[in-house]
């Protein structure tokens, strides 16, 4: 819940918040624990999590979208040693995913 903050989006469990802090998240990880440890820990938390299963693909789909933004961070599209506004701007990315189709935020 942290990653969306006092987000307008709505859907705290399924909806457009929901998809778009499954992708912040993952895109985090990707960037801090490399793809496939980030795959695996979206993997680990779906199978012990709580959702439904059309949940769970949702989530795994919005992960997905995540880690293809972290790995062009880790490509170098986005420059990580200056920060800047790179986070703002992948944040406004899955948000905007969330809105636009990019992500998917029903079961």
């Amino acid at each position: 819940k942290r990653v969306t903050g006092k987000s307008d989006l709505p859907g705290e469990t399924t909806g457009e918040k929901d998809a778009a802090r499954q992708c912040i998240a993952s895109w985090m990880s990707t960037v801090k624990f490399k793809e496939t440890s980030s795959r695996l820990g979206g993997e680990l938390v779906g199978l012990l999590g709580q959702n439904a299963p059309g949940e769970r693909e949702m989530d795994v789909q919005n992960n997905s979208c995540g880690r293809q933004i972290g790995k062009q961070i880790l490509g170098g599209r986005f420059r990580m040693e200056n920060l800047g506004d790179t986070p703002r701007i992948c944040q406004q990315t899955c948000k905007d995913g969330a809105g636009n189709g990019f992500l998917r935020t029903s079961p």
